[in-house]
């Protein structure tokens, strides 16, 4: 009987782990992002229709570029083991990346405002801030995960 009560609590116990554990999935994470855009921009249903297929566009063509800065900024921590060649060469990358960044905003700048019109094109990366802000604030908040449980 005893060993049904603690199997049982053992089980229990897991589950709550588990339940507080979960992390938020990359699609709810997206989903969350859309609405809030969504809403921050006042988008109608065709402007969405038309807004969201050239938004997903974007965020890859800057993922990329992310995807890079990371690379180069990873490179740069060994920073001891770099000549000053290969410093200033990696440096000159990571720059030229922003520069890529502020290009690729630019183009889609323009395809938004031919899907949305100028106003709530130009409102775009604000509320992508906005949604940065949002978010960190959320995470800031949340509690810590509970630690992991011994193995036995």
């Amino acid at each position: 009987m005893k060993q049904g009560i603690i199997l049982v609590m053992l089980m229990l116990t897991s589950t709550f782990t588990f339940a507080q554990s979960k992390k938020v999935s990359r699609t709810d994470l997206q989903e969350e992002k859309q609405a809030f855009i969504t809403k921050a921009l006042k988008l109608t249903e065709a402007e969405a229709v038309a807004f969201w297929p050239v938004y997903e566009a974007y965020e890859k063509e800057m993922q990329a570029l992310r995807l890079s800065q990371r690379k180069i900024k990873q490179a740069l921590k060994n920073a001891e083991i770099l000549s000053d060649n290969e410093k200033y060469n990696l440096t000159e990358k990571l720059l030229s990346i922003d520069k890529k960044e502020a290009n690729v905003k630019l183009k889609y700048l323009e395809l938004f405002s031919q899907k949305i019109g100028k106003g709530k094109a130009a409102a775009v990366f604000k509320a992508e801030d906005d949604f940065k802000r949002v978010l960190f604030k959320k995470l800031k908040n949340m509690p810590p995960p509970p630690p992991d449980a011994p193995e036995h």
